[in-house]
């Protein structure tokens, strides 16, 4: 799913106000190798995206804007638009750098920009191609014919697959019963553990220790959260 020589030709778009500093970006990724788009003006850069979506791989957002809120652009592009976002500021406070993550970006780099992150973008994409992969692969093994079976034997495929669709709505009932409020602050704690536990739900639980959340809550909270 990857073109040749990747990361060669990596299509970056980047969105900043400062055209000196734009312009040193430009040329740093071209040093890369990857095919880059930069522009200036970030509400004409929202419209150029939105119009050719499939043109880019990855984003760099300098957050510290004039004409619009840069976490904003970044939630927008991130979400609405569902392409990959790197948050780029002067600014490395804690809260800040919590707050890229929590409207959608996928890192986070503090000016000046060094050659060796720049580098590493890839990274990324390669994580988004091997998930879609992976998610192709599940559908395909779940999608199995079963014309060339012997009726008992199809009765059988039948059967089971009712049963698990009962299990599945048990599931999804018992899901609705231990349905939680996820309150901003709520949410806030989970985004600050989950920033620093790899994701992984038991250990989210054990560190936010909320009484009444349960491991389910968290894993379906991860997954609308990812």
């Amino acid at each position: 799913m990857l073109p040749d020589g990747f990361p060669a030709g990596l299509q970056v778009f980047v969105v900043m106000e400062d055209s000196v500093v734009l312009r040193m970006l430009e040329k740093m990724f071209l040093q890369c190798g990857y095919k880059v788009t930069i522009s200036d003006c970030p509400l004409q850069a929202l419209e150029l995206l939105r119009a050719n979506i499939e043109n880019y791989d990855i984003v760099l957002i300098d957050v510290n804007l004039t004409c619009i809120d840069g976490f904003q652009l970044l939630e927008i592009v991130s979400r609405e638009i569902n392409l990959y976002v790197i948050v780029l500021s002067v600014d490395s406070d804690f809260e800040n750098v919590m707050k890229g993550i929590k409207y959608g970006a996928i890192d986070y780099f503090v000016k000046p920009v060094r050659l060796e992150e720049l580098k590493l973008i890839w990274k990324h994409v390669v994580k988004k191609s091997l998930n879609e992969k992976k998610s192709i692969t599940e559908s395909r093994s779940m999608d199995v014919n079963i014309s060339h079976l012997p009726k008992k034997s199809k009765d059988l495929v039948r059967k089971r697959d009712e049963d698990d669709d009962i299990a599945l709505k048990d599931n999804l009932a018992s899901q609705k019963r231990a349905r939680v409020s996820w309150t901003p602050k709520l949410h806030a704690k989970f985004i600050n553990v989950n920033y620093f536990s790899d994701a992984v739900p038991m250990k989210i639980l054990d560190i936010m220790d909320i009484p009444g959340l349960i491991r389910e809550n968290v894993a379906s909270h991860l997954q609308v959260d990812s």
